[in-house]
């Protein structure tokens, strides 16, 4: 593989959707994270500036663009509203709740 088809794969990698979702807290719990979300949205934007500032690796899950994901949210989540973070599983709604779960768990502590 050369130089150029590795860096090609790694973005790729990146716009499809960030990461494995297994993410480490901050007291050494892992946590699955996936977001559903679309870029357009301000909340969305929000979030996602909190999670490329804490560099955690969880996957994202456009409901524009990927209908079955537009299906898992509503059918898992009970609700069409993004941005929702779902924690193992579980549906976080709310930019500010998702945005304090982040920081609560996973920014480093201030000494």
């Amino acid at each position: 593989m050369s130089l150029r088809d590795f860096f090609d794969a790694l973005r790729r990698k990146r716009a499809a959707g960030g990461g494995d979702g297994r993410c480490i807290t901050a007291a050494g719990r892992t946590l699955d994270l996936e977001l559903y979300k679309f870029d357009s949205c301000p909340y969305c934007q929000r979030v996602q500036r909190v999670v490329e500032r804490l560099g955690l690796p969880l996957r994202h899950r456009d409901v524009l663009l990927d209908d079955a994901a537009a299906r898992t949210l509503v059918e898992v989540g009970g609700k069409d509203q993004v941005p929702c973070l779902f924690v193992d599983g579980r549906p976080l709604y709310e930019s500010a709740e998702i945005v304090a779960f982040l920081e609560r768990h996973f920014a480093p502590a201030v000494r």
